[in-house]
Parts: C-alpha cells; structure tokens; sequence
C-alpha cells in the first residue's frame, strides 16, 4: 500500500474519530502495543521540516514550518504533561502522551495551514503498519496530521491540516515532512521549549 493511500486512510480515520469518537485503524490496545514495543528504535528527539514540496535542509525556500518533535518510547507520566501542556488532549480514544514538539512558522511563506499554530505542545505517536502517525495541532474540530515512515536518517512522509469541512469534502492540502535524528529523547527539550512558551 502506497503512503498515500496510508496517508488517505488515517485522514479518514481521523474524520471518525472526530464525529464518532472511533475508528479501527487506530484501536487503543493496539496502538499502546504498537508504541511501546514494535518500535522502540523510533523514539529520539528530531530535527523536522514541513515542506511545500522536497526540501533539502532547514534553509530551503519551500520550508513553511520547521523545529523539533521529540518521541519517547514510554508515556509521560500526568504530572510532567500538566505541567508542561494543560491544553493536552488524546488524537483518539485510548491514545496516550508520548511526545512532545517545539514549532516555528515561516513568515512570508504564504502558508495558512495549522502547523505551527501552537509553538509548542504534547502530543501522542503512534507506530501501525510500518507508519508512524502523530499530530502537531489539534483543537476540537481540526488538526494537523502527519504520517512519515522511518528511513535510515529519521523520517520522511507527508502532513496536512484538517477540519470537519475539509475531511469530508477530501481536499487535502498535503506537505512533505521530512525529521532528522538529532539525538536521544530528552524530556529536558520539551521542558525547555515549554519554558520559552509562557
């Protein structure tokens, strides 16, 4: 199965999980599993770059959103995810915080998506299907997904905001994501950037 169609799939998903609160694809027991012990070797702290179209480095034209996005390999604990993100919400039933991000919007880059809405924020990933699929924004009616496989460097996929209207009309507006390993998963980042956020 092509990411697109992946990418199509967990959309949908999405969209179910919004208006219905479910969805198969991303069942809780089996995306706890997932995150905890398929991939293990994911988990570290990365560079990323949300690109309209390939981009080669953080310095490119086509880079709309760049910064940070930290997984762990375990869930943080409800006194380090209140303290650094009260706003913290699951993207699905059963889904628990394991990640954390740090974002900046590029100016005069005619992007109008909802990456980098929330400069910072704790988030959950999940690990399904050789995907790995988190959000960098979320609020009550929309988001922003991405679904990226691993590659030998980090990660490589696409992203795209969504809301209930968008979702059911199926006219994505899909960037590509690319996140370079830089390290370990350090909760100390995301304390850092929450610091710098309030």
């Amino acid at each position: 199965m092509s990411i697109a169609t992946q990418v199509a799939k967990v959309r949908r998903c999405w969209l179910l999980v919004l208006t219905l609160g479910t969805c198969s694809l991303v069942g809780a027991n089996r995306q706890a599993a997932a995150a905890d012990t398929q991939a293990p070797s994911i988990a570290g702290t990365y560079e990323i770059w949300i690109c309209r179209g390939l981009c080669a480095s953080a310095d490119s034209s086509n880079v709309l959103v760049k910064g940070h996005v930290v997984l762990f390999d375990k869930t943080l604990d409800r006194s380090t995810v209140s303290r650094l993100d009260s706003s913290y919400s699951p993207s699905a039933p059963g889904a628990r915080p394991n990640a954390c991000y740090a974002l900046t919007r590029m100016s005069q880059r005619g992007y109008h998506g909802y990456a980098g809405l929330s400069p910072f924020g704790i988030t959950d990933w999940r690990y399904l299907d050789s995907l790995v699929t988190l959000e960098l924004f979320r609020s009550p009616d929309a988001g922003y997904g991405v679904t990226v496989k691993p590659t030998p460097n980090g990660l490589f996929g696409e992203g795209d905001s969504w809301n209930a209207v968008e979702a059911a009309s199926g006219q994505p507006d899909n960037q590509i994501i690319v996140a370079r390993r830089i390290g370990e998963a350090d909760v100390r980042r995301c304390e850092a950037w929450a610091s710098r956020k309030r």
